[in-house]
């Protein structure tokens, strides 16, 4: 019995396959031809194999789905016509691994991923070690089971990616101008493991693996995910132990990676963006107004950079308007305050109410219209930023860490419209505020001092208004 696959003569892209790009290969219809006259068995195997080849360029190439189907499908059958102990069956696995992987890039299948990891598993145990097939099977499992832990969250898949990817390297020859590539995959699932754990010795290992990684990369050929990769690492190990001489690699590092991406790469924003950050954290550090313009010119040039609907626009768009505040701040300039409303309205445009970071532009674009307020005294804009701190409010989840810090700014701004107006409403409703910003923050946290004083502040100015000495007494209760 016949295992070659169906495949439709009516499909577009086997009718251009028989005018083969390369005249020294066989034609569709000659592939055909030798699987037919092909006995069962390894001989057909064979076949079948030329033909997942075959299928599996003309895919990449034109990006054909059915071409892709036919691979998988002429892969299956490889499989099933190979013996067990067939010195070739290792190569139909990881083939066959290969075609899955690649439709669950297209597909999200979870499935076809399940299916690549079994074929490569399989794979694996068919070879033994220093067989040179064994990379490729390594390579496919570790990607794998990194994509897993991606799209499930379990971490047992991670652990899998960073063993396999550690096995890959240790038997990659020096030499090879795939070891900095599978390096940096290496140190990429360490970062990962840094982000889930929190481990600082996984950060290390990342920090050494990428660099290993960069120093085996040639001059004329450094790859910019490569300096990417140890900016971020040496960023997470600022953030983690404040070390100035990490913002500095970091920084360093973004520096040569943004200096390698050529013009229309569509990363390109991602990282002129993160070199702002970069420069942004050594001006609050240092205090250096060179570094606020360099991030100024970073976040500017990213945004320029980036298309209409690209789905991190309304991050990069709120970072340029803190950017202006943070200039506002140091400067005194109003022209940034206005800038940076600008940027705040663009970026809550960008995102529709449910959104996880709505609440947070809503909540900088109402701090902007205070910083006018309180420069100008126009109650309107007042007003306007507690229509938008509110809406911050309504829209943070219970239980979200920044939750507090929010109802204290509306606190804070409910007690400026008390001073300018006197209408006792407001001072309750932003004691009201300030109590819950208070109950909300646990025991030990480095704001709960300042939300306490600010609650105190406003039983003070109740006794004042009120003459009784209740309120006073509730100050002395915040104490």
């Amino acid at each position: 019995m016949s295992l070659q696959p169906e495949i439709s003569d009516s499909d577009p892209a086997i009718a251009m396959s028989n005018l083969t790009l390369d005249p020294g290969l066989p034609t569709l219809d000659e592939m055909r031809t030798a699987l037919t006259e092909a006995p069962e068995g390894p001989a057909r195997a064979k076949q079948f194999h030329a033909l997942v080849i075959f299928h599996r360029g003309q895919y990449m190439r034109s990006g054909n789905q059915r071409d892709l189907e036919a691979a998988l499908q002429n892969s299956q059958a490889a499989v099933i016509q190979t013996p067990d102990g067939n010195p070739e069956l290792p190569v139909y696995l990881q083939m066959l691994g290969d075609c899955f992987t690649i439709r669950f890039q297209m597909t999200g299948n979870i499935a076809d991923l399940e299916a690549a990891l079994e074929n490569f598993r399989d794979a694996i145990a068919k070879l033994s070690g220093g067989d040179f097939r064994l990379l490729a099977c390594l390579k496919g499992l570790a990607a794998c089971s990194m994509s897993k832990y991606l799209f499930l969250g379990d971490l047992q898949d991670l652990e899998t990616a960073i063993q396999n990817y550690q096995a890959l390297v240790a038997q990659i020859p020096e030499g090879d101008p795939d070891l900095p590539v599978q390096l940096q995959n290496l140190a990429g699932s360490f970062i990962a493991q840094y982000q889930r754990l929190g481990e600082l010795k996984s950060l290390d290992s990342a920090l050494e693996t990428q660099q290993k990684a960069i120093s085996l990369m040639p001059e004329d050929n450094q790859d910019y995910l490569g300096y990417l990769s140890l900016a971020s690492a040496f960023t997470y190990r600022y953030r983690r132990l404040g070390d100035l001489a990490d913002l500095e690699a970091s920084l360093q590092s973004y520096q040569k990676g943004v200096a390698l991406i050529p013009e229309g790469d569509p990363y390109l924003p991602v990282c002129l963006h993160n070199l702002a950050l970069a420069f942004r954290s050594r001006y609050l550090q240092l205090g250096q107004l060179e570094n606020l313009e360099s991030a100024l010119q970073n976040d500017r040039e990213a945004v320029a950079q980036t298309p209409d609907g690209h789905p991190d626009l309304h991050i990069w768009l709120q970072d340029l308007g803190m950017t202006y505040q943070d200039r506002y701040q140091r400067m005194g300039d109003l022209q940034d305050v206005e800038v940076a409303l600008e940027y705040f309205e663009k970026a809550v445009l960008l995102t529709l109410p449910g959104h996880p970071d709505r609440p947070e532009h809503l909540q900088h674009w109402g701090i902007a219209f205070a910083d006018r307020y309180e420069r100008l005294g126009n109650l309107e804009d007042l007003e306007v930023s507690l229509e938008k701190k509110q809406s911050a409010v309504a829209e943070t989840p219970q239980g979200h860490p920044q939750l507090p810090s929010r109802l204290q700014s509306v606190g804070v701004s409910y007690r400026y419209k008390y001073m300018m107006l006197g209408d006792l409403k407001d001072l309750e409703t932003a004691m009201q505020n300030f109590q819950a910003a208070v109950d909300q923050t646990p025991a030990g946290h480095p704001h709960l001092p300042g939300r306490l004083e600010s609650l105190g502040v406003s039983w003070r100015d109740m006794y004042e208004r009120s003459g009784t000495s209740r309120p006073l007494q509730r100050v002395f209760e915040q104490l």
